[in-house]
């Protein structure tokens, strides 16, 4: 998405050349098999269609969300650090697929603004 947001110079929507309800299911079938039953921030968006595919109680999904909103704040050592020691659990599995999304995302950023640079440059 940051990718086509830098290259369109704005948010892609409905109106210009992306749906995002095109692809609100195709992206919840892979979270759904890759075992998330929380969408990662960046895909909010398809968690509606992800509570539909998977079986996971309200109560747990509301932990989930509770505890994720706390840890986003933290830096991406401090996250893992966190997570290291919590017994294993539903929720803490959950808490560490969120996690390492956003480990992958942040390592991702910062070779595409190293790449953009050096083509700036």
């Amino acid at each position: 998405m940051r990718e086509v947001q830098h290259l369109l110079g704005k948010t892609p929507n409905e109106d210009e050349g992306f749906d995002p309800d095109d692809v609100d299911a195709a992206l919840a079938v892979i979270l759904a098999d890759a075992g998330f039953f929380i969408a990662p921030d960046e895909i909010s968006f398809v968690q509606p269609v992800l509570d539909r595919m998977t079986f996971v109680n309200n109560d747990t999904r509301k932990e989930v969300v509770s505890r994720w909103n706390d840890l986003r704040k933290l830096s991406i050592d401090d996250l893992h650090s966190k997570l290291k020691n919590e017994d294993t659990s539903i929720v803490t599995i959950q808490l560490h697929r969120l996690a390492d999304v956003r480990t992958h995302l942040s390592v991702r950023e910062e070779t595409w603004n190293h790449q953009h640079a050096s083509l700036a440059g």
